[in-house]
Order: structure tokens, then C-alpha cells, then sequence
């Protein structure tokens, strides 16, 4: 218990560091966007917005833009979830999530991509953890951060898998007793669609063999891909390099995963295409 309590306290604390606004600015700006028009919903309740059991998740990866109209037209057939800067692509997502920045550069570099899409996304279905809640990213204190008539869906973010030695698998026990998130907001995506019941899950744009995005040739995006390879390996996807407390590349967490899956709830995992790293091991959707 006191372990715990004490967990907690610090979880509080790193949040606070992390908060987007000041307090001194929190309660008059919760005055002065009294008539923003926002719905909070739980994740028990998002369910409620689907309109398929087979899902398209949108990734960065340089592949997604390689769809056809005919390609596009079936992902929009049925349900979607776009994941940060997939909001670029000319493809409104029934549900999206954007990763906290975290600095005040990026955060204002989100806002400034944001308002192009705020109209367009009204519709869609912003998904955030309470870790956004507990840095003050809420509809009414940050309406730049969210489309416009926003229908904002929270969850709890649950204790990611740990793996601390290369040569420890991924096991049953693990999913089962913590969730399956592991890192980064793929496999967060990944939880909360899990958690909605879907029964085909198709990954576009994960393309674990490059660190490229698809927007690297854009000029708006100019300035945050300089930034990126500055700090970022040159010719690694980020999450397929270990570090401490995933020390598992993250195409062996993605193999797993649709074994997983398949056995304990019959859920179907594919990839978009057959030219992907992850064939066969995970099957193609598109033939």
C-alpha cells in the first residue's frame, strides 16, 4: 500500500512538470472557454461510436501513402484510428490520437498544425489517458489541441509491459496481468482498440525498418524532421532500438501480440501489404 501511495505521488509529480499551462492561468481560462462545445466520454462508452469490427490504424510510415483511392475507399468502409501526424494525410480517421509533446515547442507546433484540420475532424473521436487530463490537456483549457465540437474519450493508462533482459520473451502472463501496452503510442493505440471489441485489426503505415515518415518531404513539417534526425537514429525505427525496461524490438512485441490475440480473443492482426518487414509473420490484408 505504501508503495503504491508513494507511485502515485510520484506519477503526480512528474505530471505537474509536464503541465501545459500554468496554474495561475487554469481557472480564468476555464471561465473564458465556458461555451466551448465538448463531450467527455469513458472508454466503457466509446464503443458506441463504432460502425465496424474491423478497424484501419494509421501510422507515419512513408507506406501509407502508397494506398490506392480504391484502398482508401475500403478503409473508409469501416472504422479508422489515426496516431499523431497521420492527421496530414488528406483521410479524416473515425478515431485520433496526438501524442503530448511535451515542450513548449512542440505543443505550440502541434497547435499550429492542428488548426487546418479542426473543422475537417469534428466528427472524429479524440482519444486521450489521464495522463493528458493530469498536464491540464482537457477540450476547455486547450481547445487548440482538439478539433472543433470535440468528443474527447478518456482512458486510464494502465502499467505497461516491462521486459528487462534481450533474451526474456513476451508471455501470456504478462498481457494478461498488465495490458498490452508496451511502448510507444502504437501500442497504446493498440490497447484502446482492444479494449473496443474489434475484431480485425489492419496496421498502415507501420513501417519498423525505416525512422522515415511519410510527411518528411512536406515544407510545413520542415523544421520538426530537422529536430527529429538531430536526436534520432538515422536509420532506426525508434522503438525497434532497446532501452531500459524494453529491451525487446518492437516487431518481436508486434509477432506476439497477433499470436496473442488470435488465441485468447480471436482477433485477427494484419498488416497493409505484403512488401512490410512484418510479412509473413503477420499476414497482408491487401493482396
Amino acid at each position: 500500500m505504501i508503495k503504491q501511495i508513494h507511485s502515485r505521488i510520484a506519477s503526480f509529480l512528474r505530471h505537474q512538470k509536464l503541465r501545459y499551462l500554468p496554474y495561475s492561468k487554469i481557472p480564468y481560462i476555464w471561465f473564458k472557454n465556458r461555451n466551448i462545445h465538448y463531450k467527455i466520454v469513458p472508454l466503457s462508452e466509446c464503443s458506441s461510436y463504432k460502425k465496424s469490427d474491423t478497424i484501419f490504424v494509421l501510422g507515419s510510415g512513408p507506406s501509407v501513402t502508397s494506398l490506392t483511392m480504391e484502398q482508401w475507399q475500403q478503409v473508409k468502409e469501416h472504422d479508422s484510428y489515426g496516431i499523431n501526424f497521420s492527421f496530414l494525410l488528406d483521410f479524416v480517421p473515425t478515431f485520433h490520437s496526438m501524442e503530448d509533446g511535451k515542450s513548449k515547442w512542440l505543443r505550440g507546433f502541434v497547435e499550429e498544425r492542428m488548426k487546418n484540420i479542426k473543422g475537417d475532424y469534428s466528427d472524429t473521436v479524440s482519444i486521450i489517458s489521464d495522463r493528458h487530463r493530469a498536464r491540464y490537456i482537457h477540450p476547455r483549457l486547450t481547445p487548440e489541441f482538439f478539433p472543433n465540437t470535440s468528443t474527447c474519450c478518456v482512458y486510464k493508462f494502465p502499467s505497461p509491459i516491462v521486459i528487462e533482459d534481450s533474451d526474456s520473451p513476451f508471455s501470456d502472463e504478462a498481457f494478461d496481468s498488465h495490458s498490452i501496452i508496451y511502448r510507444g503510442s502504437l501500442s497504446a493505440a493498440l490497447y484502446v482498440i482492444d479494449q473496443l471489441g474489434y475484431k480485425k485489426i489492419i496496421l498502415l503505415g507501420v513501417d519498423l525498418h525505416t525512422p522515415e515518415h511519410f510527411f518528411y518531404g512536406m515544407p510545413e513539417m520542415k523544421e520538426y524532421v530537422d529536430r527529429q534526425k538531430a536526436v534520432l537514429d538515422k536509420n532506426k525505427y525508434e522503438s525497434m532500438l532497446s532501452k531500459a525496461s524494453k529491451m525487446k524490438p518492437f516487431d518481436e512485441y508486434l509477432y506476439f501480440l497477433k499470436d496473442y490475440l488470435h488465441r485468447k480473443k480471436g482477433v485477427e492482426l494484419l498488416i497493409g501489404f505484403k512488401d512490410n518487414m512484418l510479412y509473413p509473420k503477420i499476414p497482408a490484408y491487401f493482396k
